[in-house]
């Protein structure tokens, strides 16, 4: 049912949130101190970006193969989607414009991004599921909570000259001082709402997955 797979993420957003808010944003920013700093935040920024793609992934399975929504729908199972691996099969076909084979799955290394909502928007609207405008009403929420932190994770684990340019266009949308990390800009204000950017973005990922499992 979605609405566990809806509550589990919640769950996990608001003991995030509290270790960002109580525990994390405390440590100096200054000297060794530092270092334990990014460690924690990029732990944070990690799990976040894990719980959300896992919710995705459940999410558009069980909409895809047989489940109930927060609503009451009962949807009904497309396309033989029996398992994740051929669901995700078929997103990467949708995706690159080819052929859908019967019985074709992907193994676990090649699966696709599933925090990606334009990747899932294109395996919705293909698939066609009967809670498919709900699943398209939340991933065409325009909230650039999971780019913006799916860049960010990124960058932060695989530093480079190219991915640190990524996460400098994104300082417009943010006010801060300290910019030497990738991590840099979770703690960075949101320029709307004045909130830290990390707290935006689990604010911004949860109103999504509402909309998805309604």
């Amino acid at each position: 049912m979605l609405g566990s797979v809806y509550s589990k993420l919640v769950k996990r957003f608001d003991i995030l949130a509290k270790l960002y808010t109580d525990d994390y944003t405390k440590i100096t920013g200054f000297g060794i101190r530092r270092y334990h700093r990014l460690h924690a935040l990029e732990g944070l920024l990690s799990n976040t970006w894990q719980s959300w793609c896992g919710f995705c992934q459940q999410c558009i399975f069980l909409s895809c193969s047989g489940t109930e929504t927060m609503t009451g729908l009962h949807t009904t199972q497309r396309m033989s989607i029996g398992s994740v691996g051929r669901l995700a099969y078929i997103i990467k076909q949708v995706h690159f414009s080819k052929s859908i084979k019967p019985g074709k799955e992907l193994s676990y290394y090649n699966y696709p991004t599933w925090g990606d909502q334009n990747l899932l928007i294109s395996a919705v609207e293909y698939i066609k599921p009967d809670n498919e405008q709900a699943l398209l009403n939340g991933l065409n929420l325009e909230y650039p909570a999971s780019d913006h932190s799916r860049i960010v994770r990124n960058a932060s684990a695989h530093l480079s000259k190219f991915r640190l340019l990524e996460v400098e266009r994104l300082k417009i949308h943010y006010q801060g001082r300290v910019f030497r990390h990738p991590l840099d800009l979770i703690t960075w204000q949101d320029k709307s709402s004045q909130e830290p950017a990390f707290l935006v973005w689990l604010e911004d990922l949860r109103e999504i997955a509402e909309s998805m499992v309604q």
